[in-house]
């Protein structure tokens, strides 16, 4: 039996070929995967790496499977193509995940929630039929199968109960889920990871494959953040808008701080007062684009 380790941006690092008693726990196959790292994907059919679409393979990891396989005997072959991806279509494919995510978790929770809605109605049903306030008959002959209901509808109850919260935290989870894209999307955020991008490009010890997805991810996002500008989703900022003593947001929260200083990359805001001089105070600096609202010094000074 041949076994097959593959690595795509589209797919990433998946594992073929293994036998359904290999699988099985406390098989010497089974302990290389587990030490490794390997997850069964029920939907695939197939071993895989959890998080490695859309990124460079994990060489040591690969290899370090490969040769313990060989060692069982096993004929081992290994693919691998760190080519990226388009991006718009690996978000596309990103956003149809998420879809199916928020379904499924919705799916899940509406489970939950009917599940819990007839575990109470099932309780209700015993209790509903005792009067207010009716004791346990120790010495009657009922005692006992009055008991016994009695306990089987507050076990409902409790089990209603865990079912209404389960069903709550799957629902909360959908609706995250079906928030992702547009988070990911909010120009912030967008800004942020243009960023964090050009910072990571910038590393002197990072090798091509990443390398390559850094750039391949950077030209996306800032076409990205370019539409939005043209858009008119958000405004780019710098030295040749923003002015001193003219009044900014998205330091904190919604509130407006005014500009003390103007710098290359950020402005300096006056944030909180002095305990210690009431006439003086603290500062910190707000990056260009984190700023989400500008008012000049001549509003301010016409308001």
């Amino acid at each position: 039996m041949s076994i097959t380790i593959t690595h795509t941006y589209a797919d990433g690092t998946l594992l073929d070929g293994t036998s359904r008693e290999q699988g099985r726990r406390g098989e010497p196959v089974r302990a290389v995967l587990d030490r490794h790292g390997w997850r069964w994907g029920r939907t695939i059919g197939c071993w895989y790496q959890r998080n490695s679409r859309d990124r460079p393979a994990d060489p040591g990891r690969i290899e370090a499977t490969a040769r313990e396989l060989r060692s069982l005997g096993l004929e081992v072959t290994v693919e691998v193509d760190n080519t990226p991806r388009d991006m718009a279509a690996a978000e596309a494919d990103r956003a149809e995940r998420m879809e199916d995510r928020a379904a499924a978790l919705q799916a899940k929770a509406s489970r939950r929630a009917n599940a819990a809605a007839a575990r109470e109605a099932a309780a209700s049903r015993v209790l509903d039929g005792i009067p207010m306030g009716q004791p346990l008959l120790v010495d009657h002959y009922s005692y006992r199968a009055d008991r016994n209901r009695r306990e089987r509808a507050f076990s409902n109850l409790d089990k209603a109960l865990k079912l209404s919260r389960e069903a709550d935290h799957h629902a909360e989870r959908a609706a995250t889920a079906a928030r992702h894209m547009d988070h990911r999307y909010n120009p912030v955020t967008v800004a942020n990871r243009i960023v964090d991008l050009e910072a990571k490009l910038r590393r002197r010890s990072l090798n091509e494959e990443y390398r390559a997805k850094y750039e391949n991810e950077l030209a996306y996002w800032r076409g990205v953040r370019e539409q939005q500008i043209a858009a008119g989703e958000v405004v780019e900022y710098g030295p040749h808008n923003v002015a001193v003593d003219g009044w900014v947001k998205g330091w904190a929260g919604s509130g407006w701080f005014r500009v003390v200083r103007v710098n290359k990359t950020t402005v300096t805001l006056a944030t909180t007062r002095s305990a210690i001089d009431e006439t003086k105070w603290l500062t910190n600096t707000l990056p260009y684009h984190r700023i989400t609202g500008y008012r000049a010094p001549e509003e301010v000074e016409a308001r």
